[in-house]
């Protein structure tokens, strides 16, 4: 039986909403979902097929967002993002017409279909619209919450699934749109800060890391802008940082802590890890042979962070 993942979760939860009496209205770019079969036949009214065309997804989205409904624009991810960023970065970025962009795929978890389906810039490219609240969900309780949190908001939202994310980690109470982040607090040296399929595999590794006997500490960031006041005063006390991002560290998740850091006044040494250009460019390989060839892999996962973390406190 197949379980389900964060899109189905988040999916779920807004046919829930729609029961309820949302006026909830789905616009996709001929993508379909077992979880959207039932609200297809439901509301079948509330279903809009635009076909693959990224660019008019998003320009009718926000045509019936200025209409009053509540609209998710529902596409294969890169494109929702790269092929239509004039679309984004003006109609929800600028006129902050509050669409719900929901993109299936993230990193590198569709990598078997080539760099052209390799959502590896998306995270940079919209948090550079500092108008778009996005959410990158490690488990399907971040993402279920996310749908209450986002659709029948006032403001504009990207939400990205990583397909194999099928998870619960966390209780809804303690999502936090707010704040953006989780703590695991281990180690008072050492800690990891991550988002999306990466935090998921640190919350089944991390014991097997240690570095001096010492298990680091951990933080999952999953909604951005967080508080970065709050996260910088967490990561005040420790004395290396290692970022780890399924995309590429390129104004990602290792360039937002450093700019956090730097912006008040925070000198700590930072190990930026992510995808990098030579393990795909050229080629076609899904994500277990890409983590293999970067030290990712689930056997080796431990053992690279913890390299990592030797490293750096060798170094002072």
């Amino acid at each position: 039986m197949r379980l389900p993942n964060v899109r189905d979760a988040f999916f779920s939860e807004v046919y829930q909403m729609t029961e309820e009496g949302e006026d909830i209205v789905i616009v996709s770019a001929d993508l379909g979902a077992p979880s959207l079969d039932e609200f297809r036949r439901r509301f079948p009214h509330r279903f809009v097929n635009v076909g693959i065309a990224e660019q008019n997804l998003l320009a009718v989205a926000s045509g019936l967002a200025l209409s009053g409904k509540h609209v998710i624009a529902f596409g294969l991810n890169p494109f929702p993002v790269t092929r239509a960023y004039d679309q984004l970065r003006n109609f929800l970025g600028d006129l902050k017409i509050p669409v719900t962009v929901a993109a299936l795929n993230a990193g590198t978890c569709a990598s078997e279909c080539g760099y052209t389906h390799m959502p590896l810039e998306d995270f940079a490219m919209v948090r550079m619209i500092p108008s778009i609240r996005m959410v990158n969900p490690s488990d399907t309780t971040i993402a279920r919450v996310a749908a209450r949190n986002l659709v029948a908001s006032s403001f504009p939202a990207y939400i990205r699934f990583d397909k194999f994310l099928t998870e619960e980690h966390y209780q809804e109470t303690g999502v936090d749109f707010q704040k953006g982040f989780f703590e695991m607090r281990a180690s008072e040296r050492l800690v990891v800060v991550t988002t999306g399929n990466f935090s998921a595999m640190l919350k089944n590794n991390i014991d097997a890391i240690k570095v001096d006997g010492e298990t680091p500490s951990f933080v999952d960031c999953y909604a951005f802008p967080m508080d970065t006041a709050l996260l910088v005063e967490r990561l005040r006390s420790f004395s290396c940082i290692v970022t780890l991002e399924d995309q590429t560290t390129c104004a990602g998740l290792g360039s937002l802590i450093m700019e956090s850091l730097s912006k008040y006044g925070i000198v700590k040494p930072v190990r930026s890890l992510g995808i990098e250009s030579k393990h795909w460019e050229g080629r076609i390989m899904n994500r277990s042979a890409i983590y293999d060839e970067m030290g990712y892999g689930i056997k080796s996962f431990a053992k690279r962070l913890q390299k990592t973390f030797e490293e750096m406190v060798a170094d002072g």
